[in-house]
This record gives structure tokens, C-alpha cells and sequence, in this order.
């Protein structure tokens, strides 16, 4: 007797819903299924899918048997099998599934795919080139009916260049750094709001930016904070974006203040830079901005797929898709805009835990923050427990990191207040609009 390992997916249409099964640990090709079922097909909601596969439910044969009923579609890899262990990752249930539950009325077609056989890491220095493979094979899709020879992408704001200057100046300090914030009145007043969070608790009213550096936030703080929310305000967060995922704002304040307090729990020795590090978490999902800016038209298929892959790391996901992961496009468009390396090289490594090259510090912590994010339900659904290797690196014990998280996320009414925040940018009245045009990004540059 046969029995696979198989994961269960709810889509639905306007028609009613359909239980898909597939191998475990195999992608859901979204746009095949829908091809052959000739059905526009979605993922459940979150929370629908856990309400349908509670424990009690899934421990009674004839609740299973009831469930089932509903029209089934099966990769074909799995048709041979007697019965199926199946994993529901939204819920994290499993269940023993006999075939005869669905075998009668099943529709067969092949839409899963082997992630091994997606190239999910290239050489180094090859993003560029990736990023323009990526670019044709948008246009060979035909999601659009033209796409022009250059993709506009926003040049570095004014703001964000003076800051970045002022990285690079070791003698630069606040009374330099004020004037450059205060020039851009709606960052003045994002950055006093964080100050004033209370989050950070902060006595008395916060008054100024100076006041926001010297009493609550420190320099190097606020210089990386005004800097990510420069870059981060060139590009328009996506309405459209994947159910059950948690928002942009909320996933980068949650990063940054996590990163922060796993920093302070370094050796010295090992310790990085406390501002490059904030900076790596605010702005580590900076890629999906960009990618709904070059992408549009397919940015929602995108989010699709990746409703049906919770279980899928998404820059699999998205490589399968579009060729080119959040990562790769997001870090190519930080070394354009000459951020700091080691910002650049945690963005572009953040998967990968067990990176060595340059900055590597920057990269591990990064990739760890997320992953005890992710436990946390904050980000993507959560993927493998974290190996010991990733904390030991970094000398870093993982039950420390684990209460400070959930120490951290104690506040957690107090970071999304201050993700609100970010979200709806402060309106200047009367504040002109500028008139630089974006600059383009040529798809024939070598």
C-alpha cells in the first residue's frame, strides 16, 4: 500500500471552491492549473482555511469524508497513491487521507513543481543580467500589449543623497544631519512621530528633530531611519497585495526593531554597525515595491501564486514566475542608488542562512530576525525551525533571541501604530510637487 506526502490547498472562483492536492514540498503552478481546470482560481483566505481545518474536523472520517465531497483536483504524481499524508500550512494540520475519498471524482493534471529545479541562487555579479532575462520574459508574456525599451525607475531622492553623504563623512554629526531633515517637512514630521511613539516612551513632548536625536533616538538611528523612508517613499506600496501576509510597514518596523534588539545581544566583538543594521531590516522587503513598479500588470498573478505557496519561500515562487526574485532587483536598485555595501548584501542574502562572503554579519542577522519573525506569524507563514548554526555564528543564544522578540512584540499595538503611520505619509499643504522625471533604466545595458 502506497502512501505520499501531500499538501492540501482551498482555491475558490465564483463557482464554489476546489481542494487541490500536490506533494508537499512542490510549487503550485498557479497559471497552469487555471489553464487546465479553465477556471480563474485563488486561494482561500487565511483565516477561512483555518476555520476549515481544525483538529476536531480533521480526527473524524466522516467529517473528512464530507469535506471531500467538494470537486478535487490532483496533481498527477500523486494519482497512483493508496492514501496521502497531507499538510495543511496555514493551519500546520495534517491528516491521513485515503484515496477513495476523492478518487471517483477527481480531475488529474500535472501543475506542481520541484523547487530544485528552480535556479534559485546565480553567481555573483549576474543580477543585472538576471534582472534584464527577467524584464523579456515580462514582455514575452504579453501582459502587456507594448513595453518599452526602458523601465523608469525613480532617481535617489534628493534627501537620501545628502544623508548618504553624510554616512561617508566621519566627521558629520546632528547639527548636520537636522538641517537635512527638516528641509523635507513631511520626514521631519515621520521622524518626530516615531520619537513619540510609545514604543520608545519617551517623557515629555517631542518638539523638534534635534529634540527626537538628543533625548530618544540617538544619531546613528535616526540617520538610517530618514534614509529608509526616503527611498521607501520614491516607490508606491501596492494596493493589490497577497491575503494573509503581513503589510510592508508592519514587516519592515517589526524588522527593524527586532534586528535592533538581536544586535544589542551580540558580543562586542561580533557586533555590527547598529544603524546599518536597522536599515537592512526597514527596508529588507524594499524589492516588492519595486517589483510591483516593474511588473505591474503581472504583479497580482504574483500575489496569487504566492497565496497558494505559503509553504514556498517567495523568491522561489517568484523566480518561477517572473524569472527574477524581490531580492535580486531590490539590491540591484540599492548599488545603483550607492547605499552602503553591507545594506546591499543583507538584502540580496537575507534567505540565505548560510551565506560566508563579504558583510556576511549583516546578511545572518538579518536571515535570523526574519526567521524568528516568521515564528512569530510576523511576515510569511513560517517556514523550517532555525538550525542552531544560524544563532551560533552570530553568538547568540537562541532562547535569549526568542525572549526578546516576544518581548518586543509585547508592544506590538505600539509598532503598528508607528506602521500606520508610515503607511499614511504626513500631507504638506500647498507643498509643490516635484518636477524631476524618473530617469530610465536601459534593458540593452550590458
Amino acid at each position: 500500500m502506497s502512501r505520499l506526502p501531500a499538501r492540501v490547498v482551498i482555491l475558490e472562483d465564483s463557482k464554489g471552491k476546489v481542494l487541490v492536492l500536490l506533494p508537499e514540498h512542490q510549487l503550485l503552478h498557479l497559471v497552469l492549473l487555471n489553464r487546465f481546470s479553465e477556471r480563474p482560481l485563488r486561494a482561500l483566505a487565511f483565516e477561512q482555511c483555518r476555520r476549515v481545518f481544525v483538529p476536531a474536523l480533521l480526527q473524524q472520517p466522516s467529517m473528512l469524508q464530507k469535506l471531500f465531497k467538494l470537486p478535487v483536483i490532483l496533481d498527477h504524481s500523486l494519482s497512483k497513491a493508496d492514501s496521502l499524508d497531507v499538510f495543511e500550512p496555514i493551519s500546520g494540520q495534517r491528516f491521513l487521507l485515503d484515496a477513495s475519498l476523492y478518487s471517483d471524482h477527481a480531475q488529474v493534471f500535472r501543475f506542481a513543481i520541484d523547487p530544485s529545479q528552480l535556479k534559485a541562487r546565480l553567481p555573483e555579479g549576474n543580477d543585472e543580467q538576471v534582472i534584464v532575462q527577467a524584464v523579456d520574459k515580462f514582455t514575452s508574456l504579453r501582459m502587456q500589449e507594448r513595453l518599452q525599451d526602458t523601465l523608469e525607475i525613480p532617481p535617489l531622492p534628493g534627501t537620501a543623497k545628502q544623508i548618504i553623504n553624510l554616512c561617508s563623512d566621519p566627521e558629520a554629526g546632528i547639527n548636520a544631519l537636522v538641517p537635512v531633515v527638516e528641509a523635507d517637512p513631511s520626514l521631519a514630521a515621520q521622524v518626530i512621530s516615531w520619537a513619540a511613539s510609545p514604543y520608545y516612551a519617551a517623557p515629555g513632548k517631542i518638539q523638534s528633530v534635534k529634540d527626537a536625536i538628543v533625548r530618544v533616538l540617538g544619531y546613528d538611528l535616526v540617520m538610517n531611519l530618514a534614509l529608509g523612508l526616503a527611498l521607501s517613499r520614491t516607490l508606491q506600496v501596492p494596493e493589490e497585495a497577497p491575503r494573509g501576509f503581513s503589510p510592508y510597514w508592519k514587516q519592515a518596523v517589526c524588522a527593524a526593531t527586532a534586528i535592533e534588539a538581536l544586535v544589542k545581544l551580540m558580543p562586542p566583538a561580533l557586533r555590527p554597525s547598529a544603524g546599518l543594521s536597522y536599515l537592512s531590516g526597514l527596508l529588507h522587503n524594499f524589492g516588492y515595491l519595486v517589483m510591483a513598479h516593474v511588473f505591474p500588470p503581472h504583479f497580482g498573478l504574483l500575489c496569487r501564486s504566492l497565496e497558494c505557496n505559503p509553504n514556498i519561500t517567495p523568491p522561489l515562487v517568484e523566480q518561477q514566475l517572473l524569472g527574477i526574485s524581490r531580492e535580486q532587483i531590490g539590491a540591484w536598485l540599492l548599488q545603483a542608488w550607492q547605499l552602503p555595501d553591507e545594506v546591499c548584501v543583507a538584502m540580496r542574502h537575507q534567505h540565505d542562512g548560510e551565506y560566508q562572503g563579504p558583510h556576511s554579519v549583516y546578511a545572518n542577522l538579518l536571515h535570523l530576525t526574519l526567521g524568528l519573525l516568521r515564528e512569530q506569524g510576523i511576515g510569511h507563514a513560517p517556514g523550517a525551525r532555525l538550525a542552531p548554526s544560524a544563532f551560533d555564528r552570530l553568538g547568540l543564544h537562541p532562547e535569549d533571541c526568542r525572549a526578546a522578540i516576544s518581548a518586543l512584540l509585547e508592544a506590538q499595538e505600539s509598532l503598528e501604530a508607528m506602521a500606520e503611520k508610515l503607511a499614511t505619509p504626513v500631507e504638506i499643504p500647498n507643498r509643490p510637487k516635484p518636477q524631476t522625471r524618473p530617469q530610465p533604466f536601459n534593458k540593452r545595458a550590458s
